[in-house]
């Protein structure tokens, strides 16, 4: 039986909903920093850059899992970002992606990521598992033509990487990556977007993605020096290029169609903290887009007009 171990970075203020599912490897991200002891594993051991997470942020816990861990597939989610791995199909947002607003045992139920036997049939027939692209116009952003025609014109108008960091990466790619300067040019000219640092892929393709990432980084860091910003999104620019640099490489498979891909949905859960007692039979009692939960705030709207009006 295939080994398969998905890296779900955590953040170490903030108590969120663990996976019941032993696929589901759950990691705090930046354990360099006190933190409660929440019995979860640190990416701040054995080999590691957990000092380094203001300038890379989940990728901390990507480079753990590759410099710790053994497994025939790896995977990284964040913990309010995640693949599905439901073979339905759910309605989706501008940017093409699943907005849920819990993160609970019954949301994760209804994405299958309690699963292990759902997850390991996608590892059965497919080399590498990545959320589905994101189209550029869907995200309602302006540059300074006031139009966004391709990825290159999103991550300009973001505004986490500028028109030096793009060009200094064209240097580094050009000059000492030369096999992924098509994967380049395609990525950047697409209308679709790929990101989020969201995937499940074979050992392989994920010890290729993890040298070219930190490979290209090292040259970036001679002209940039992340821990010279005083902004602290800014600081985040070596996250942000390996980001791009995830983007290129899955590019990069797609020309080569040497591997098979399945694209899924990304699934964004606005709260991921754990519930309360109470609050579990709530949610239970009251799902999110049900019925129940819709006819108890109507009830709940109506009681508040009565007592204002009597109040009154």
């Amino acid at each position: 039986m295939k080994s398969i171990k998905i890296f779900v970075s955590h953040r170490i203020d903030i108590d969120s909903f663990q996976i019941p599912n032993p696929i589901f490897i759950n990691i705090l991200c930046g354990a360099y920093r006190p933190h409660k002891d929440s019995g979860l594993l640190g990416d701040n051991t054995g080999d590691n850059i957990s000092e380094l997470q203001p300038y890379f942020s989940e990728l901390t816990v990507q480079y753990w899992a590759w410099k710790n861990q053994d497994a025939d597939y790896y995977g990284l989610c964040h913990y309010r970002r995640f693949l599905s791995f439901s073979d339905e199909k759910f309605r989706s947002n501008e940017q093409n992606f699943v907005k849920e607003p819990l993160l609970y045992k019954q949301t994760a139920k209804k994405y299958n990521l309690l699963s292990g036997e759902k997850i390991r049939g996608f590892c059965e027939k497919y080399d590498c598992i990545v959320s589905e692209p994101s189209p550029v116009q869907g995200w309602n952003l302006q540059n300074k033509n006031n139009l966004l025609s391709n990825t290159l014109d999103l991550w300009l108008a973001f505004g986490n990487v500028c028109e030096k960091d793009i060009n200094i990466l064209h240097e580094i790619i050009f000059k000492h990556f030369s096999d992924y300067s098509e994967a380049y040019n395609c990525y950047f000219e697409r209308t679709e977007y790929t990101g989020f640092n969201c995937f499940l892929m074979s050992k392989d393709l994920f010890f290729k993605l993890c040298d070219f990432q930190f490979s290209v980084i090292r040259y970036f860091e001679k002209f940039i020096d992340a821990s010279s910003y005083s902004d602290e999104n800014k600081k985040r620019i070596y996250g942000y290029i390996c980001e791009i640099l995830y983007g290129i490489f899955i590019k990069k498979i797609e020309i080569e169609k040497q591997h098979k891909i399945y694209y899924t949905q990304l699934i964004m859960f606005s709260n991921t903290e754990k519930l309360s007692f109470f609050k579990s039979i709530l949610f239970f009692m009251f799902p999110y887009n049900s019925k129940r939960r819709s006819l108890l705030k109507k009830l709940k709207k109506l009681f508040k007009f009565l007592f204002v009006k009597t109040d009154s």
